[in-house]
């Protein structure tokens, strides 16, 4: 079942709050895609403070508690996305 994307963001939001991660990330969005073979995914891409250092580990584990919030709810594929804030 396809969730609908104000919904999906207020889940990204909450999960977001509950981290440590919150002075490191500076914003985000979340797309609805499809790939080549006509799959449809959702994609979250959050941008980073350039100033913040994060280490790895954290952001995996962030970006996997996003993957999973995402699934629980939504039958689309969810993929996180790191970029640095320009």
């Amino acid at each position: 079942m396809k969730a609908e994307m104000g919904f999906l963001e207020n889940r990204v939001k909450e999960t977001l709050d509950k981290t440590e991660l919150g002075s490191a990330i500076t914003g985000y969005h979340l797309e609805e895609g499809q790939d080549d073979d006509g799959t449809e995914f959702l994609r979250v891409v959050f941008e980073l403070a350039n100033n913040v250092p994060i280490e790895d580990e954290k952001l995996e584990t962030f970006a996997e508690t996003i993957e999973d919030t995402l699934s629980e709810i939504d039958e689309r594929f969810a993929s996180v996305r790191f970029s640095e804030a320009a």
